[in-house]
């Protein structure tokens, strides 16, 4: 990083070059950048209600609620009422859709096997970003 380059730029470069490499096997199976961090965040739980998905996802509520209108029409994820509450409603991916996170997956880690091989440690990543993660307020009643 050079004095001139700030954090949110190399991070935004960073994660454009991952869509970029990614975006092949994303195609293949029908979803977007978007959809797959949704697929991803969901298939490392049963379900998850929205705002929870939305926050976990880095994707807005209102947004959320659009991609996940289009996953329930792709059969890839379903709404149903929360187990602990039936007044709520959950999301959760179905059969088809955890095999694509798992296919997707495959190919993140693929691409993740390169990166670390050419510059680094993914657990440095996962330190800096936690870094952050700590020092940047947040409002979480969003």
């Amino acid at each position: 990083m050079t004095q001139s380059e700030g954090l949110l730029l190399l991070l935004a470069r960073f994660e454009h070059e991952l869509a970029a490499a990614i975006r092949p096997t994303l195609d293949s199976v029908g979803i977007s950048l978007e959809h797959f961090r949704l697929i991803q965040t969901l298939s490392l739980t049963e379900y998850m209600a929205m705002s929870a998905l939305a926050e976990q996802s880095a994707v807005t509520v209102s947004s959320s609620t659009r991609h996940i209108d289009h996953l329930v029409g792709l059969g890839l994820v379903l709404r149903q009422p929360d187990p602990f509450d039936r007044r709520k409603v959950v999301v959760a991916l179905t059969r088809r859709g955890r095999a694509i996170a798992e296919k997707c997956a495959t190919a993140e880690r693929r691409i993740q096997t390169t990166v670390v091989e050419s510059s680094g440690s993914a657990a440095q990543l996962a330190h800096l970003t936690a870094g952050l993660a700590q020092t940047a307020p947040r409002d979480r009643q969003r």
